[in-house]
């Protein structure tokens, strides 16, 4: 279903941390919404996990302090 951007865009915090847990850079994306997903191939022989990639776009974004 067909739906406006502003029913389901969000915000999106995205955070780095180091190897001791420090955190050492963060964005936030503002008005963020998915434009791609890629796709999963699901099969009884995978025994892992299973890797999405999914694209996002968004409005702009502010460097998290």
């Amino acid at each position: 279903n067909l739906t406006y951007k502003s029913d389901y865009a969000a915000d999106i915090q995205i955070y780095q941390y180091t190897v001791t847990n420090q955190f050492s850079y963060g964005v936030n994306l503002i008005d963020a919404y998915p434009i791609s997903m890629n796709q999963l191939d699901l099969d009884w022989s995978s025994d892992g996990y299973h890797k999405l990639t999914v694209t996002f776009a968004y409005t702009r974004w502010e460097r998290a302090y």
